[in-house]
């Protein structure tokens, strides 16, 4: 039976390419702020240009932080908050199923980031979740 190793490694692809998935959209967003809030407000969201300024910044820099494993936990949570509201009240109503697929994909990596932390190669590892403290 093939074996990976410790669990923990299974954090590594997991924020890596939802890092890389993050910091693409969150610049494609912070490049075109007028269409990002001329979205926001199409989908009837409060105050739509603070919320795509907040979304924007959220994906483009919480998705660096996920590729140097900082913070991870607490971004996952609110990756996982963030991407049920996109998949309820825009993608799944809008789209359908077929082309939501990737938005509830990211609300269970962030639901596991969440769970499991940012594992080895990261700054959490080194910093906030040494083992043995």
């Amino acid at each position: 039976m093939l074996k990976c190793g410790k669990p923990a490694w299974g954090a590594v692809p997991l924020r890596l390419v939802m890092g890389i998935i993050l910091v693409v959209s969150g610049y494609g967003k912070l490049g075109n702020m007028v269409g990002t809030i001329g979205n926001f407000t199409k989908w009837g969201f409060p105050v739509p240009e603070a919320t795509a300024w907040f979304i924007a910044l959220l994906e483009c820099f919480g998705g660096i932080a996920l590729l140097l494993g900082l913070f991870v936990r607490y971004l996952g949570v609110l990756y996982a908050i963030q991407f049920i509201v996109a998949a309820l009240r825009v993608n799944l109503p809008l789209q359908g199923y077929q082309a939501s697929r990737l938005v509830l994909m990211l609300i269970v990596v962030g639901a596991a980031l969440f769970c499991i932390g940012a594992g080895p190669l990261s700054i959490d590892s080194v910093w906030l979740e040494r083992e043995g403290t």
